[in-house]
């Protein structure tokens, strides 16, 4: 049984193909933990080189930045067959050029003498050379099959054991006994000890580990039949609040942009799922587990109930007692008695369910006869069912359920079954057992009235895990292999492979697509009619996601600092860069959506080419915080950053320059250096941008000095820093951690409330109805905020009075960001504002803006209207100089030091503000709005898409997004149901409220008395429009929140 285990967990244990030179373009290399047999140290103790049998694959570690800086393939001799390989040895040659690899071979048909086979690795190319295999002289074959892979069976054991088992410091023990001894460094000093993140090092009282964060281990997935979500089983079992009891987690993917879904969990063993339609997942008992072996300990454990989960509701809706092997069929389940494939019950019928979806009409198949697999076909009408018999031999069973009538009986010899898979329509039949692949012709006869020998495709893999057919071609992997392969299924022809190891589970799409899902949690989508990798995303724990095309570009929600993964470029082979080095120029959010839109070679998805890499500046500079020091509400905080230098770049780049140094509390901008104040104009070019931002200094070293408030709640905070070199690429993030004690009394909250709208401007045609009735009405609704001290500063120009002035805005966010505004502290107390409400907000306080009102583009420049915007007397189109542009609200948004920020723009083109340029959410050191809401986590819910309109409405006397907004408040955002509306769910109803009111309204299904009867307006300046200012599409608004947190500020509750 344990061997059993061994072989359906060792992911890529060998690996076929030739390695091909790599372009000149950056390559991901995924900071996983390894399997690790062997390892071997440079001349100079700075890298180790480690071997994996059980994936099949050579990985490099930077011993200094503890980190993975490659991994690469140990490519498979073309005769290997099914052959295991076993390593025991590497070395590194002097000067540390190459590296030989030695180890064992055994054949898995027949006893043969001890063979050695060895490899030739190029450790600066990075390919690997099988050498011919060599029979050990003298050596002899030995007389049983258990001595033979006995070597094959104790590595697997103890790899396993250590790697993946829980057994306890003893069976540890026991296991790295059982390894190759790993090597000390030259000089004595370091030795490498395994651990679960694969390795780590110790020597002199110091304990160096490696930062890993591997993707989640995946045994199986299956794909909605509308194919709009992907189900895949994460193997991990220990239940989330941290007990003891077994639990099952089951991601979830949309398909169309790659990103994850809430993730299902469910308490018990499961290790398969099936969608019966687009809304009910089945979720089937680990197979695993299955054995009849009295000696082992697994087969006493009853498996888990098949369970049937609405995936709308996420409520079980079908609970069948445990059964083996169970499989859909159609209007129901087939399954065998727990006898065969478990020691604790004597019942080895084959049990079918009744309509009330209970197991009944148990069918005894005979003394000595065992179920070892059972499929169905499309239909779920006919079953095959794999038996095995006392005497050692293997039979299948072809029966149909409906009519009740056994189609077929195929004598298969002895052996072990590993999968059955209908095919044609039910027709034929699929069989993999004993490392072959055979097809059977169901019911087919000879002249003379015998059955036709089954079709064998010859040796395609020792256990196959993946096997799948679109009745023309037939696609499978091993649990032991690399390539994924492709048969003619009427010809057995061998068709081009499909590059990705340990695949578990797969699919065809329209189109002519293929996916596939390995173990090692990587999702590929395949072109079969190019056979172009199209995508592979990979999955890890907390729903996040990296995916990647071939050129590079990647989309991800691991954030720009992630230990998941890092780059390597070929012309440096043992220099490993971090996440965000290429950030700028191969980050593309949406990518999956972007690709999968496009999948023909015809078609082009707007990416346009991949940049020339090799000469830009991958040297960076090291930023560290030296020191943070209290001093009551605020702490100082020094920064030293220092030049990169490489004089071993191969672009000749080897000084990286200081530019841009930011520091963030908690996660937000509170600082820049060089501070270019309210003006701060970092110009447009590189060459502009490099000027103002380089950081002054005598040497080679800048010392920074920072005061920043602490929050007055107390607890930990965290500081970060980083700069950029000259290339405007972000160095290493540094960090520290400062413990601010909680004050005797809690402070209570203060919430600042800005609410702008305008109707007037000096332009009658641009006269709006309701933009002040949205700010007055969202004024009025949140300064109802409850447990807060809530100023509303209203900037309402209605016709009756001109306070939205560009002035009066500008100096109110400037003020709250503690700027002096003495030269219109008088307007503004004109206007009604009170000037108390305007001292500088702090960590613990809220600022939400609105503004309802004109919006639109300028140069590709979003622009609001102010009260006091004014028209071109030649053009009458609107003087830029008057209006507000994305890049002035930036700056003056740029100072407010508060905890959160929360900005609604109703009107035209209102994404633009953030979605423009190209802005991708990063760390990436650019201006405008954008960047700075990631930057400070500001979160921005804009009315509308980019080149779209926003709409006001007679019947609802407001822009349909404050109306959407005004209904949230009054309860109907509390979508969590605990009578509570909070920041993250307001703004969350907006986005998903507008389209149906806009819909309503337009199909005269929202009832309103006593409603006004006004034509619909946009909020838009109609001649710059891209859209008709009749509006006839539904208005679609945009939140662009990169916080990562659920905005829990309570803006109303039940008790109120």
């Amino acid at each position: 049984m344990l061997l059993r285990r061994a072989l359906l967990t060792i992911a890529a244990l060998f690996a076929w193909g030739t390695a091909v030179a790599a372009p000149l373009l950056p390559k991901i290399v995924m900071q996983a933990n390894n399997y690790i047999d062997v390892a071997a140290w440079t001349s100079r103790d700075d890298f180790i080189v480690t071997v994996s049998g059980y994936e099949g694959e050579v990985t490099v570690w930077d011993v200094a930045r503890r980190v993975i800086v490659d991994r690469f393939v140990l490519t498979m001799p073309a005769d290997i067959g099914n052959d295991f390989v076993v390593i025991d040895r590497v070395e590194v040659a002097p000067g540390d050029a190459t590296a030989l690899v030695t180890g064992r071979r055994f054949a898995t048909g027949e006893l043969l003498p001890e063979r050695r086979q060895k490899w030739q690795v190029d450790l600066r190319g990075r390919r690997v050379t099988p050498l011919p295999v060599e029979t050990v002289a003298g050596s002899k074959a030995p007389a049983t099959r258990e001595a033979y892979l006995g070597p094959w069976v104790r590595r697997t054991e103890a790899l396993t054991q250590f790697y993946e088992e829980d057994g306890g410091d003893a069976a540890d023990a026991k296991a790295v006994a059982a390894l190759p001894v790993l090597p000390r460094s030259h000089d004595g000093k370091w030795s490498i000890k395994r651990n679960i993140d694969g390795m780590m090092i110790a020597g002199g009282g110091e304990v160096r580990t490696f930062d890993t964060d591997p993707p989640l281990i995946i045994t199986h997935a299956d794909l909605s039949p509308d194919g709009t979500t992907l189900a895949l089983i994460d193997s991990a079992t220990a239940a989330v609040d941290g007990s003891d009891r077994i639990e099952t987690r089951v991601l979830l993917v949309d398909s169309a942009t790659g990103r994850s879904l809430p993730t299902l969990v469910r308490r018990g063993a499961y290790g398969r799922v099936q969608w019966l339609d687009g809304r009910r997942l089945v979720l089937f008992a680990n197979d695993d587990d299955d054995g009849r072996d009295p000696a082992d300990p697994a087969s006493a454990v009853i498996p888990a109930p098949t369970l049937v989960v609405d995936m709308v509701t996420r409520r079980d809706v079908q609970t069948l007692a445990p059964r083996c092997y169970v499989t859909a069929i159609d209007g129901g389940f087939i399954g065998g008695g727990l006898a065969n494939c478990r020691t604790v019950k004597a019942d080895r019928k084959l049990w079918v369910t009744d309509a009330a979806g209970r197991w009944s009409n148990g069918t005894d198949l005979g003394k000595g006869t065992a179920i070892d697999l059972i499929a169905a076909d499309r239909k779920g009408e006919r079953v095959a069912i794999a038996t095995s018999f006392t005497d050692g031999t293997l039979g299948v069973a072809v029966i149909d359920l409906n009519k009740g009538l056994d189609l077929d009986a195929i004598p298969m010899g002895g052996g072990v079954f590993s999968r059955l898979v209908f095919a044609e329509g039910g027709k034929s039949l699929l069989i993999g057992a004993n490392g072959q692949l055979f097809r059977r012709r169901i019911g087919a006869r000879l002249p003379n009235g015998e059955a036709p020998p089954v079709q064998q495709y010859g040796a395609i893999s020792v256990l196959p895990h993946l096997l799948v057919t679109d009745d023309r071609t037939i696609i499978t992997s091993s649990v032991i292999g690399t390539d994924v392969t492709r048969l003619d299924l009427v010809t057995g022809k061998r068709l081009p492979g499909l590059d990705h190891r340990n695949a578990v589970a797969g699919g065809f799409l329209a189109g002519g697509l293929f996916w596939a899902v390995s173990a090692s949690g990587g999702l590929r989508i395949w072109d079969l009619q190019t056979d172009r990798i199209l995508v592979t995303s990979y999955f890890f724990s907390r729903e996040r996601f990296f995916a990647m095309t071939p050129d590079g570009r990647y989309d991800t929600n691991l954030g720009a600092d992630a230990k998941a993964l890092r780059w390597l470029m070929p012309d440096a082979p043992w220099q490993s860069l971090a996440a965000q080095t290429f950030m700028r120029d191969l980050y593309e959010p949406g990518l999956v959506r972007k690709v999968m839109d496009c999948a023909r070679p015809r078609c082009t998805p707007g990416l346009g080419a991949v940049p020339d890499l090799a000469a830009l500046n991958r040297t960076l500079p090291e930023t560290r915080i030296t020191g943070v020091v209290r001093n009551g509400d605020r702490a100082t905080v020094t920064v030293a950053v220092t030049e990169g230098l490489d004089p071993r770049a191969p672009n000749g780049r080897g000084r990286s320059g200081i530019h841009d140094v930011r520091l963030f509390r908690d996660g937000k901008l509170v600082r820049q250096t060089p501070d270019l104040g309210i003006a701060r104009d970092e110009g447009k070019s590189v060459a502009q941008w490099r000027t103002a931002t380089r950081v002054s200094r005598d040497g080679d070293t800048v010392q920074l000095s920072y005061d920043v408030a602490l929050p007055r709640r107390g607890g930990k905070v965290e500081f970060t820093a980083y700069a950029f070199n000259e290339d405007r690429v972000k160095g290493e993030t540094a960090r520290s951690t400062l413990t601010v004690p909680p004050p005797s009394v809690l402070p209570r909250r203060r919430v600042v409330v800005v609410a702008i709208g305008v109707d007037a401007t000096h332009n009658p045609e641009w006269r709006l109805n309701y933009a002040a009735n949205d700010a007055n009405g969202l004024a009025g609704a949140l300064g109802a905020i409850g447990d807060a001290d809530v100023s509303v500063v209203r900037l309402v120009s209605d016709g009756k009075g001109d306070r939205a002035t560009k002035r009066n805005i500008r100096s109110v966010l400037l003020a709250l960001g503690g700027q002096a505004i003495d030269d219109n502290m008088f307007e503004l107390a004109d206007a009604g504002v009170d000037i108390a409400a305007l001292k500088p907000v702090g960590p613990d306080d809220s600022v939400i803006i609105s503004f309802s009102g004109h919006g639109t583009t300028l140069a590709g420049q979003f622009h609001l209207l102010p009260s006091d915007a004014v028209p071109d007397r030649a053009s009458g189109e609107p003087v830029a100089g008057s209006l507000i542009s994305s890049v002035e609200l930036t700056a003056w948004l740029r100072q407010l030091d508060a905890g959160e920020i929360a900005m609604v723009i109703d009107a035209c083109h209102s994404a633009a503000s953030v979605d423009a340029g190209g802005f991708k959410p990063g760390p990436m050191g650019d201006p405008g709005l954008g960047q700075l809401a990631f930057d400070k986590g500001i979160r921005i819910l804009a009315a509308t898409q980019a080149d779209d309109v926003a709409v006001e409405d007679g019947q609802l006397g407001h822009g349909l997004l404050s109306y959407a907004l005004d209904e949230g408040l009054r309860g109907k955002a509390d979508t969590s149901g605990d009578g509570r509306v909070t920041l993250g769910e307001w703004l969350d109803y907006g986005v998903a409220r507008m389209p149906g009111l806009a819909r309503e309204l337009r199909e005269g299904r929202l009832k309103l008395s006593g409603a006004p009867a006004a034509a619909p307006r946009a909020r838009g300046v109609v001649w710059f429009d891209d859209a008709d200012a009749s509006v006839t599409r539904v208005q679609q608004p945009s939140l662009f929140d990169f916080t990562g947190t659920p905005g829990a500020l309570v803006l109303r509750s039940a008790a109120r």
